[in-house]
């Protein structure tokens, strides 16, 4: 059991490593924090145009929103942007405005979840959009 284990961490972390380096434009991580830093990404405004401008490389800007119940921002919050089909890419932490942004090729069956292996995590889709809310209660840890 325990060589299980051991092999199954090893796996995720080569997965994590792949990740890494498929999300890397130009040799620098997009949009990462190559130390595994836990602090949240810098601040970033959350009022962004209904279509954000293509970057020199023709990917537009998607930005997660987390906010708790009460539509105060969440910081500190893991989330990632999935795509249908189970491909997901690197996580991100959320801004002191509860912001977390990716550049990404245009798509319409993205979607913004909270990074957890926790049924019920909630998710939302972008359709056209560029932005979305997830409004997510941290657990409380005693």
């Amino acid at each position: 059991m325990k060589t299980m284990m051991k092999i199954l961490a090893l796996v995720m972390a080569l997965a994590m490593v792949l990740c890494l380096v498929a999300c890397t434009d130009n040799g620098k991580p997009a949009n990462t924090d190559p130390t595994g830093s836990s602090e949240p990404a810098p601040s970033t405004d959350p009022t962004t145009s209904s279509e954000p401008e293509a970057t020199e490389d023709g990917k537009k800007e998607y930005t997660v929103v987390v906010k708790d119940a009460d539509g105060n921002p969440v910081s500190g919050v893991l989330v990632q942007i999935c795509k249908d089909g189970a491909t997901c890419f690197t996580p991100s932490r959320t801004d002191d405005n509860g912001c977390a942004v990716w550049n990404l090729e245009e798509a319409t069956d993205y979607y913004g979840t909270v990074s957890s292996l926790e049924e019920g995590m909630p998710k939302e889709y972008f359709g056209d959009q560029f932005e979305v809310t997830l409004v997510y209660t941290p657990p409380v840890t005693e």
